[in-house]
């Protein structure tokens, strides 16, 4: 029932405006437009005031963003260009004066207002954790909201500060534990960054002598690949995992995380490296599906979701990873257990 009315809500919010839309186009391409110049002239008001301010007032008491009325604005003053004949622009133009303008001030009013809030909301999530990534999401969240754009600024800034700003080491405190000092990670992880740069220095070379643009569009894309791998692997000596009184907090770096409730495991064993069927009930915190390189399993009584670069998600009854010292942190979380 709640889903049939957010639905009919959507399908007003949205269906009105674009219905004004359709008309103004139909009333632009009939016959009326020939017989009554002086009407359709005034069809640039609909197009670009009327449909625009309706869907602004349909959802200004909802979460939807105020910056979805820029599309409308748009639409309506390309159609407008494009279906009134050339001397029926003058109302367009006055409109287009006083819209443009406007728009650009709405832009950039709304988003000082959120380098504000994002401002204020790190610094008060800065007493809350330690973790710089858990106080990005955070701050990100509370600032521009939660969709899959905001999921794209979170890792992209998180890139940002442990690749940049995060120099200094961590100390492991008691309880907290790493998952890339005896898998060979990090040599892994410079031996491919050192390969992203030799094949980017050649293949720029070879691509130059084609396109001179497209060379330079693949060595900024390369650079900045090679940046996130970097980024993640400071990550991963600055975010461990936690064991808490109520809480396993698992963290790989950058690329992946997840916070159980105690009360929701039910085992925790040692595991050996073996490769495990790419099932849906079983998850990691890799990137890829299934986990090739794993020495601890956890169940759950509830399903689990980890959390992924990128707002990606997964599912899981079963969570298989890696940790450096394996048997201390199964003790401890089976002392929690029992």
């Amino acid at each position: 029932m709640d889903l049939l009315k957010v639905k009919r809500i959507d399908l007003v919010t949205f269906g009105l405006p674009l219905a004004i839309i359709l008309a103004s186009i139909f009333v632009a391409l009939s016959s009326l437009a020939k017989t009554h110049p002086e009407v359709t002239a005034l069809l640039a008001y609909d197009l670009v005031v009327l449909s625009p301010l309706l869907y602004f007032l349909l959802i200004r008491k909802r979460k939807i963003p105020k910056l979805t009325v820029i599309p409308f604005v748009t639409v309506g003053i390309v159609l407008a260009t494009i279906l009134l004949p050339e001397n029926q622009h003058d109302h367009l133009n006055i409109i287009k004066a006083i819209a443009i303008p406007a728009i650009e001030i709405f832009l950039v009013a709304t988003v000082l207002r959120k380098v504000y809030l994002m401002s204020k909301s790190l610094k008060l999530n800065a007493h809350t954790t330690d973790d710089a990534y858990s106080i990005i999401k955070k701050s990100s969240i509370e600032a521009f909201g939660n969709g899959k754009f905001v999921n794209f600024l979170i890792s992209e800034m998180a890139v940002f500060y442990y690749g940049f700003i995060a120099w200094k080491k961590k100390a492991l405190n008691e309880n907290e534990f790493t998952n890339y000092k005896d898998n060979g990670t990090v040599p892994l992880v410079w031996g491919l960054i050192f390969v992203m740069g030799i094949e980017t220095a050649v293949l720029h070379f070879l691509l130059a002598k084609w396109s001179f643009i497209g060379a330079w569009l693949l060595t900024i894309l390369s650079i900045y690949s090679a940046f996130m791998v970097f980024g993640h692997l400071k990550a991963l000596s600055r975010r461990p995992s936690i064991i808490t009184n109520n809480k396993v907090i698992l963290r790989n770096g950058l690329i992946a995380s997840i916070e159980i409730d105690i009360e929701h495991i039910e085992n925790v064993k040692l595991c050996s490296n073996e490769n495990l069927d790419p099932d849906d009930s079983v998850g990691n915190l890799g990137l890829s599906k299934e986990s090739k390189n794993h020495n601890v399993a956890i169940y759950f009584s509830k399903a689990q979701t980890v959390e992924k670069f990128y707002g990606l998600r997964q599912k899981c009854d079963m969570l298989v990873f890696y940790i450096d010292n394996k048997n201390e942190f199964v003790q401890k979380l089976k002392d929690l257990l029992n």
